[in-house]
């Protein structure tokens, strides 16, 4: 099954003035909002639309919003967002509004080729552990564990940390085989080539996650996986270094 979201409508520019006005999000799911990073990228020169805004998940053969914004995310004209980390079941025909955008969600079966199915994707870690809500508190816990640490902690002086926080959860969801946020070497190097990363912050920081996996009663294969999987971004991390 496919989900597409289509901007129907937006509050202050004809829609003729909208490149890219529908997206089609597959069982990888995907993400969307301001970013370059994001799967779907929305321009608003307002910045209602946070960098990324919400997060597009497909679990249990259905489609869920999460919502990870500021300025939040409404469905089928409810005055209430859904609020930061919370999550709704998408059905076809549903309105999702974000910022001045109002979408419609449709859904489809997936386009056979050759007349084969395409078997189910084995189930991603990002699923086996529960998906964004889980992600989240993993974060949080990894998050007071670098604050407190005399090495890190000083990398997040006046820094925005609920940004921080939507950035880290989507590159654990990531690494967990979660929605991609389009990360890739060269964006990871972006965004952390001013911040004169040491070898050994780096490894701090892959212990404190090892730990934060650990007690959050993550299995020891899986912890290995997520760890290799966030080493291989080690020298565009370091790139920096000095």
């Amino acid at each position: 099954m496919q989900l597409t979201l289509k901007i129907v409508r937006h509050l202050s520019i004809p829609l003729t003035q909208i490149t890219n006005q529908s997206h089609c999000f597959n069982q990888q799911g995907g993400t969307v909002g301001r970013s370059d990073l994001c799967d779907w990228v929305l321009t608003d020169e307002n910045r209602l639309l946070s960098s990324t805004h919400m997060v597009v998940e497909y679990r249990d053969e259905h489609y869920y919003l999460t919502d990870i914004s500021l300025n939040g995310v409404f469905v089928n004209k409810s005055k209430t967002a859904l609020g930061r980390g919370n999550q709704v079941l998408l059905n076809s025909g549903d309105n999702v509004r974000i910022s001045d955008f109002e979408l419609l969600a449709t859904m489809s079966e997936a386009t056979l080729v050759g007349g084969v199915i395409k078997p189910k994707e084995k189930t991603s870690l990002y699923e086996k552990y529960g998906g964004f809500s889980t992600v989240s508190v993993l974060v949080a816990d990894f998050y007071s564990r670098i604050q407190r640490s005399r090495r890190l902690r000083h990398f997040f002086i006046d820094v925005n940390m609920q940004r921080l926080a939507n950035h880290q959860t989507l590159f654990l969801a990531h690494s967990l085989g979660g929605p991609t946020a389009n990360i890739t070497p060269e964006s990871m190097a972006a965004a952390h080539q001013h911040l004169n990363i040491q070898p050994e912050d780096f490894d701090e920081v892959v212990e404190l996650l090892e730990e934060t996996l650990e007690d959050n009663q993550v299995e020891d294969d899986d912890i290995k996986t997520i760890l290799a999987r966030v080493s291989r971004f080690r020298p565009q991390i370091l790139r920096g270094a000095s």
